[in-house]
């Protein structure tokens, strides 16, 4: 498979950008000029393109235009075309990402010096932390729950389904922080929750047993819904030439609350409500976080840094503040 031709772009890789859309016109029987004056840039980018300046055998009768319309495949002549920018909203901005050109390949540290890309960042690897810790605690402690393990097994795999749901219903309607927040809400409430139950009631009380088991339910549904949640949500919060770095860092993060997890049994043993306390701080840390990212909902993908950063400036200037975060005077 090629590459993405928006990626190429986003990092500087024209030529290979180049040979990708003759590639998909050659196939799909189309005017390579035609589809390069469609393309997508964040700058305008003057390409040299060789083509066969001969008419076209299929031309109109009495349309001079399109039977001098160039064909694919042989090199007669150079004309000069460009990818035009169509996005009408893109905006540049200045800001201390301006020492890093558009196409230039991002470090880890690099990352860590641009405010907006360190908020980011931090936010999701709490959030992946979080989700991973918690989702997976639960899973592992079902059989201290009360009650048939099996029997619970069963009713904890099947809390994937109303988790899916919030996330499929939610997401495109109400906006991907929302719901993100949501969750992670009913994951911090759950688990504070069940620690309090675990400790203060007597888990031969059927009653008791019952209430238990179902706080532990609504948790994973909390749990399992930050998963769906920000698998989509990530991507969408970095530009095109970090977003597999990002994802990468984040993933990594959710690794080490999976490691864990199987820790907080032990936990349990010395202190029963400690893994429901943990996890509940966690996640309401998540919560917090969650607050200071942008809503990515009906927004195109950011291609660049100054893209994404724009996002900021445009809520603060919604909200009725300056590029510094201070309020205007009316």
């Amino acid at each position: 498979m090629d590459e993405s031709i928006i990626w190429l772009l986003a990092n500087g890789k024209k030529e290979e950008a180049i040979k990708c859309i003759k590639k998909a016109a050659r196939w799909n029987n189309k005017d390579y000029e035609e589809v390069l004056k469609c393309g997508y840039a964040d700058d305008t980018i003057e390409m040299e393109v060789e083509v066969d300046k001969t008419p076209r055998s299929d031309g109109l009768d009495g349309d001079e235009s399109a039977a001098n319309r160039p064909m694919l495949g042989e090199v007669k002549a150079t004309d000069t075309c460009k990818l035009q920018d169509l996005d009408e909203n893109d905006s540049r901005t200045n800001s201390e990402s301006d020492t890093i050109t558009e196409h230039e390949k991002i470090s880890f540290i690099q990352v860590l010096r641009i405010r907006r890309l360190l908020i980011n960042s931090v936010a999701m690897w709490v959030t992946w932390f979080s989700a991973s810790l918690g989702y997976f605690t639960l899973y592992l402690m079902v059989s201290t729950l009360a009650g048939d393990k099996y029997i619970n097994y069963i009713l904890t795999s099947l809390m994937d389904i109303p988790a899916c749901s919030i996330f499929f219903f939610g997401f495109n309607k109400y906006g991907r922080r929302s719901v993100t927040i949501l969750l992670y809400s009913v994951l911090a409430v759950g688990t504070f929750t069940l620690g309090l139950l675990r400790h203060f009631t007597d888990s031969e009380n059927e009653t008791w047993a019952v209430i238990t088991l179902i706080t532990s339910l609504i948790s994973i549904v909390g749990g399992s819904g930050c998963f769906f949640s920000i698998f989509f949500y990530l991507p969408e919060l970095f530009p095109t030439n970090v977003r597999n770095q990002a994802t990468g860092y984040a993933s990594c993060f959710a690794r080490i609350g999976a490691m864990i997890s199987p820790f907080m049994a032990a936990l349990a043993n010395i202190a029963i409500w400690a893994p429901g306390l943990v996890m509940g701080v966690f996640a309401s840390i998540a919560v917090f976080l969650l607050f200071l990212l942008p809503e990515t909902k009906n927004r195109q993908l950011p291609q660049t840094i100054a893209e994404m950063e724009s996002w900021y400036k445009k809520d603060n200037s919604s909200s009725g503040k300056d590029s510094n975060g201070k309020a205007r005077s009316v």
